[in-house]
């Protein structure tokens, strides 16, 4: 069977896109390479791990966790399903951040998952980054990205902002879970196979956040950042447990309030 014989005969099945992916992830290729080895033989083993990537997506998994990677801010994240797949939405909350950290400071990225956050903020700006999540698998996972895109960021297995001291943080950022448990409206996809620790919340959605807002008024320094992305519909919420701070409220791409940026007041 030859590269674009396995190709037809999987976009039969699935987009093509999606079965070109797969097929990129098995052989290591590019898609310039893919296109210009379309009459490769593809060995047994070549066409035994294809099928098996193209019956995990038939099946319903999402494409990133078949190929392995998802591309954030320009650049690919290893992942897994121990760790959330990076959206759209949390590219419009780092972009949110950067202007915001200077130089020097010292930035945590709260439930770091993937920790394409911290590497991205590591990356982009000259900060000190550090990364918690409660997940140990979860940070192999990011210690993998950082490794991989040579992003400098300390990552520690703590609950939330416990491991740190008063008055000792300049920025804070996070995308932690948001979602009430078994709020239907959660697409099949995501409750199937993303992991349930970094979706749901509690019986409203807003305990971690509400948590996230407690410890960060602490740690952070006078005129210190907080940046989170929340769901739709809880910007209210969100507003009032933020009623001590200065808020900016931001948008997504859509058109609804999806971030905050507060300043601790003092």
């Amino acid at each position: 069977m030859t590269v674009s014989d396995w190709l037809e005969s999987a976009a039969a099945k699935i987009p093509r896109p999606e079965a070109r992916q797969i097929l990129e992830s098995v052989l290591g290729f590019s898609r310039e390479d893919l296109v210009s080895t379309g009459r490769r033989d593809l060995s047994n083993d070549d066409v035994g791990k294809a099928d098996a990537g193209l019956a995990r997506r038939i099946q319903g998994e999402p494409l990133a966790y078949v190929v392995g990677n998802k591309e954030f801010y320009g650049r690919d994240f290893f992942v897994t399903n121990a760790v959330l797949i990076p959206r759209p939405e949390t590219e419009l909350l780092t972009e949110a951040v950067l202007p915001i950290a200077q130089p020097g400071w010292t930035c945590v990225d709260v439930g770091t998952g993937s920790g394409c956050i911290a590497v991205t903020l590591a990356l982009e700006n000259d900060v000190r980054c550090l990364a918690t999540d409660t997940s140990s698998a979860a940070l192999e996972v990011a210690v993998t990205n950082a490794d991989k895109l040579n992003a400098s960021v300390r990552f520690l297995q703590s609950d939330i902002l416990r491991a740190f001291q008063k008055n000792a943080v300049n920025l804070v950022v996070s995308n932690l879970p948001y979602i009430a448990d078994g709020d239907p409206r959660v697409e099949t996809s995501v409750k199937d196979w993303e992991p349930p620790s970094s979706l749901y919340a509690g019986a409203t959605g807003l305990e971690a956040i509400s948590e996230l807002i407690e410890q960060a008024a602490h740690v952070l320094k006078p005129n210190g950042w907080l940046a989170l992305e929340f769901g739709i519909g809880q910007a209210d919420a969100v507003r009032r447990l933020l009623e001590n701070w200065n808020v900016e409220m931001r948008r997504d791409l859509a058109g609804i309030e999806r971030f905050v940026l507060a300043q601790a007041t003092s």
